[in-house]
């Protein structure tokens, strides 16, 4: 895991993506903690019992460095990929380095919220019709605000225990890594304890960014989620 420090850094290249760009390359970097995730904080109109339409906080995600799945061997491709961009939804091609399979990868084509890993072809919404080819075909979704925990849901619950509000630090995209600094600095609390410990939210899935263990870990000392945490044996079938 990496320590506190890696929070304090100024900016990260790793983040800037050129418009023109397109593609997915693995990430040599060894900072995991920031630039890695971005996050947007903004109102919608929620429907409670079909009467009430108050605003609640929602949450867009935008991930740079991603974990990656390959459906043919049922693994997980060992280390990360930086995602360069997309056009019309695709991003780019993998070779597992498991099984040798090629992994197409593709996108909502604005931010990157989820990502389809699939083995055959892209899973393209714009060229096909994809509820139809995700019958036949090898697919693993990532869909961050699941696998991440990251949704107004849980920010709701971060401002009842802390009093932190999303939108409220922030204006616009922000940092992963940022906002958990800001809320240990509202609860006087540390980053060190939570970056030490593993948390996992999908068995397949054995690698998550080190910014997201800490996340989790921010979240099960809240109270907000349970600790779930990985035993090596549960897991070896995935990642051997």
């Amino acid at each position: 895991m990496l320590s506190k420090p890696l929070f304090e850094q100024e900016g990260n290249d790793i983040i800037r993506k050129e418009s023109f760009k397109m593609g997915i390359s693995k990430y040599e970097g060894i900072d995991l903690c920031n630039g890695i995730i971005k996050i947007e904080g903004y109102n919608r109109i929620g429907y409670h019992n079909k009467i009430d339409d108050r605003k609640e906080v929602a949450v867009r995600i935008d991930s740079k460095v991603t974990p990656i799945f390959c459906s043919a061997c049922n693994k997980q491709v060992p280390g990360f990929y930086k995602h360069l961009g997309s056009r019309y939804g695709q991003v780019g091609a993998i070779t597992c380095e498991r099984c040798q399979s090629t992994i197409y990868v593709t996108d909502n084509d604005n931010i990157v919220d989820t990502l389809h890993n699939s083995v055959g072809t892209y899973r393209n919404p714009f060229l096909m019709d994809v509820e139809k080819l995700d019958n036949v075909m090898q697919t693993y979704t990532f869909d961050y605000s699941s696998l991440y925990f990251l949704n107004g849901w849980i920010f709701e619950q971060i401002e009842a225990a802390t009093g932190f509000q999303l939108l409220q630090e922030f204006d616009g995209w922000v940092d992963l890594a940022d906002v958990i600094v800001r809320i240990c600095e509202k609860i006087n609390q540390s980053i060190s304890p939570f970056t030490k410990t593993p948390y996992y939210t999908d068995p397949r899935i054995a690698e998550l960014p080190d910014v997201i263990h800490t996340w989790l870990g921010l979240l099960v000392y809240l109270g907000i989620i349970k600790e779930k945490e990985k035993e090596k044996e549960e897991f070896k079938n995935w990642v051997m």
